[in-house]
């Protein structure tokens, strides 16, 4: 609409209706000059009067047209100023309505500027909630890895624990069964020990006894020798004796 305004507004001023009017006097005039020169043939007796009334025609015709070009004129330059003043009107209208557009593209500019804004803003709004939310994620996360790497340090120190005290009920076993193993040899050696030794003792009593039996039955055999000696000696007497 503005720049339609403004197309109006840079034509020249030129007179409005003018060409028209001043075309159809032009015409009016050649027709009568025609009409006239084709009645000149019929009338050649009065050729003189036939001349004069041409020409005062003519005249008249010339002064209709100058008459009616005049008022045209006037009429036309009527029409100029008023295809002026509305040439004016128009271009302070194009001038009005373009600084109400001016204005309203520069609201417009700024509705613009203040949603661009306001979009900017949600925008970081809903980034900063997203870079938020995803550094809670990501901390969740990573305290669930947290909790989980606890679980399994605290399952393999508690089966270490196990394994550890298993190895020690084992080992403790072992010294137990080594150490009930050295008591039984020990028993055993000693058992044997005191077996030997009684059988030593026995066998030496057995061979004391023996000798003690040996040495009586010495003794007596020696005791019985001297009580036959005796006997024989006592026996050789008598026999003397009685020689």
């Amino acid at each position: 609409m503005a720049r339609h305004d403004q197309r109006v507004a840079s034509r020249p001023d030129r007179p409005v209706g003018y060409g028209l009017p001043t075309v159809l006097a032009i015409g009016l005039h050649v027709l009568v000059v025609v009409l006239s020169v084709i009645s000149l043939p019929q009338r050649q007796p009065d050729e003189p009067q036939t001349s004069s009334i041409v020409q005062a025609r003519l005249v008249s015709t010339e002064t209709t047209t100058d008459q009616a070009q005049r008022a045209e004129e006037a009429r036309s330059r009527a029409d100029a100023r008023q295809a002026e003043e509305e040439a004016q009107e128009a271009e302070a209208r194009a001038e009005e309505e373009q600084a109400t557009e001016e204005a309203a593209r520069q609201a417009e500019q700024e509705a613009a500027e203040r949603e661009a804004a306001r979009e900017a803003e949600a925008r970081e709004r809903r980034e900063a909630r997203e870079t938020a939310e995803a550094e809670a994620e990501r901390r969740a996360e990573e305290a669930e890895r947290q909790a989980r790497l606890r679980e399994e340090q605290e399952a393999e120190r508690q089966r270490q624990q196990e394994e550890a005290a298993e190895a020690r009920r084992q080992q403790e076993a072992e010294e137990q069964r080594q150490a009930e193993e050295e008591a039984r040899r020990q028993e055993e050696a000693e058992e044997q020990r005191q077996a030997e030794e009684e059988a030593r003792r026995q066998q030496e009593a057995e061979e004391q006894r023996q000798a003690e039996e040996e040495a009586r039955r010495q003794q007596e055999a020696e005791e019985q020798r001297q009580a036959e000696e005796e006997a024989r000696r006592q026996q050789e007497a008598e026999e003397q004796r009685q020689a």
